[in-house]
Formats: structure tokens, sequence, C-alpha cells
């Protein structure tokens, strides 16, 4: 019994650990370091043009999409007294303000993962980018997933 407590006092210290390890890092923070010769600064801007990138690439996804629901959702709500409403006005509304919740989530978890590590850290900026990154291409999949059509 006293082996089992051990165990769980044990993985409860090395699970926020995990946690951190898993989503601040990732190839683009292991590929800026290493074509960078581990020059900080200039890793980290490289880290940073990723991250815009992979930011630019997700609003360019969220606007197709959004786009591709108000035309392929063109029919009127369902006993609306409003004659402009549709489906796909609704479907958008809720799909944008979704991306805004998400947009404030992935920085709060990222910034909590980072904390762990220090905020007066030298990798803590790079530990949040490397989480945004990975969440947002994480997001982009899902996004994918919802499976609206492209217009024809």
């Amino acid at each position: 019994m006293k082996l089992n407590s051990c165990a769980v006092i044990f993985l409860a210290f090395l699970l926020p650990t995990k946690v951190w390890a898993e989503l601040s890092q990732g190839s683009e923070s292991d590929m800026c370091y290493q074509q960078n010769n581990d020059d900080y600064h200039r890793a980290h801007k490289c880290l940073t043009q990723k991250k815009n990138q992979i930011f630019t690439q997700y609003k360019m996804i969220v606007g197709d999409v959004n786009t591709r629901i108000l035309k392929n959702y063109d029919g009127p709500v369902f006993k609306s007294e409003d004659p402009d409403l549709t489906v796909g006005t609704v479907y958008s509304k809720y799909f944008l303000e979704s991306q805004k919740d998400w947009e404030k989530y992935r920085e709060k978890i990222c910034l909590g993962v980072a904390s762990e590590i220090g905020e007066d850290t030298y990798d803590y900026q790079p530990a949040i980018d490397q989480c945004e990154i990975n969440l947002t291409k994480r997001h982009i999949d899902e996004i994918k997933m919802m499976g609206v059509l492209s217009v024809q």
C-alpha cells in the first residue's frame, strides 16, 4: 500500500512536466535552434516567423471555411421572421465566435504551460510560441474535419 502511494505521488509530480514537454516542444523549435547553431536571438526570430506563418494559414482557412459556410447553407432558417437570416449566417456566427474563444484558450493554456518553466527564463517565450504552433496545427485539422464542402 505504501508503494502505491509513493507511485501516485511520483506520477503527480511527473505529469505536469510531461504536459509541458509535449505542448512546448516541437519540430519548429528544434529546427530553428539547429539551423541557427543555438544562437538564441536568431532561433527565436525563426520560431516567431514560423508561428506567424501558421497563424496566417489558420486565418486563411477560417476565412475560407466561413465563406463556404455562407455559400453552402443559404437556405432560410425555419420559422424565422427575418427574411435575411439563413442557416449559413447562423452557422457562420457561431463558427466565428468559437474561433475567437479558441484563440483565447490557446493563448491562456500556452501561458500556463510556459509559466511552469518560469516567466524569467530565456525559453519562456519560445515555449509559448511552440505551444501555440502545436495547438494551431491541431486546430486546423479540427476545422478540416468539419467537412464543409467547397463551393462549386
